[in-house]
């Protein structure tokens, strides 16, 4: 599912599209019933959820989109899909406690974690859960609040990679912290370093590792291109604080790993487009990565990346 963002211009996006990686077609099937940037979303109990986003200030309005179905679809070319061949139109189901935009999410079972983000003028600490997109109980606070980070799930801990600080509405330099959620003890703490600062990254989980994927750094990259490259840090080292304007960036191509269990960080692969904000979605051993920013335009190109197991490579 692709649903909503900014299109070239900067215009607001409400359409609702399927991807399929198989053929490559995109169906459009639906709406939202306010169309918003840099949203988050998750599926709950089948249906697809969005959670806040710009629109274009900060909102707190949680959307719901029931998934197309095969069963009585659409005629094929129509560019519409959904039961009994009727457009898809969402419905607003609730709200979050606070207007929240520049989030990300994690699900681990059958509950959705929200991280970060920012108000529309100073960046977020709670991690909210919710397993209904109703009701929303905080469940932790991160140790440096930031918005537009990467978030990932491995087993019960949930990993924060960058970002960057909202500070009376200026946006801070690119972060290199990695922070992590026990949400066990509910304690939050910075576990390590990036190679480089990094914001508006996308983060899969993959097996027993997280890939980060794309982003934007301070100025010019200056490690994403050194293959092989690893980094760990203490934690507790002191971050980047916030400037009085938006800072410089350029696009990262790179596809780093990160080992939960050891904590450092590798080179993974890099991509034939470096990308920011972009959408992405495990399928088997194939991680799509969907449309993104690239140096302040929107990105139409669909790009994969296909990981080998440890097992296959012995």
């Amino acid at each position: 599912m692709v649903i909503g963002g900014a299109t070239t211009g900067g215009s607001l996006a409400s359409g609702a599209f399927t991807f399929n990686p198989s053929t490559g077609a995109l169906e459009h099937f639906g709406n939202l019933t306010t169309a918003v940037d840099d949203a988050c979303g998750t599926v709950i109990a089948g249906q697809d959820v969005v959670f806040g986003g710009s629109a274009p200030a900060a909102s707190s309005t949680v959307q719901q989109l029931t998934q197309p179905s095969t069963a009585g679809a659409a005629p094929s070319g129509s560019g519409v899909g959904g039961g009994a061949g009727r457009p898809v139109s969402a419905s607003v189901i609730g709200s979050l406690p606070e207007a929240r935009t520049d989030a990300a999410v994690a699900t681990i079972g059958a509950t959705t974690y929200l991280v970060g983000g920012d108000d529309g003028s100073s960046s977020l600490a709670q991690v909210l859960a919710t397993s209904d997109g109703h009701t929303f109980v905080q469940v932790g606070s991160l140790a440096q609040p930031v918005a537009s980070a990467a978030v990932a799930a491995v087993g019960k801990t949930l990993y924060v990679f960058g970002g960057q600080s909202m500070s009376q509405s200026a946006a801070s330099s690119p972060l290199d912290t990695i922070q992590s959620v026990d949400l066990s003890t509910r304690r939050s703490r910075v576990v390590g370093h990036l190679p480089e600062p990094l914001a508006q990254a996308s983060a899969v989980t993959v097996g027993d590792r997280v890939l980060l994927i794309g982003g934007v750094t301070s100025g010019t990259s200056g490690t994403s291109g050194s293959s092989g490259a690893s980094h760990s840090g203490a934690a507790g080292s002191a971050a980047s604080q916030p400037v009085s304007s938006s800072p410089a960036t350029t696009p990262v191509p790179t596809v780093w790993s990160f080992d939960p269990a050891t904590r450092k960080v590798s080179v993974l692969s890099q991509l034939p487009t470096a990308v920011s904000r972009a959408g992405a979605a495990v399928v088997g051993s194939v991680v799509w990565v969907i449309g993104g920013d690239s140096g302040g335009s929107p990105v139409a190109a669909v790009q994969s990346i296909t990981v080998v197991s440890a097992s296959s490579r012995r």
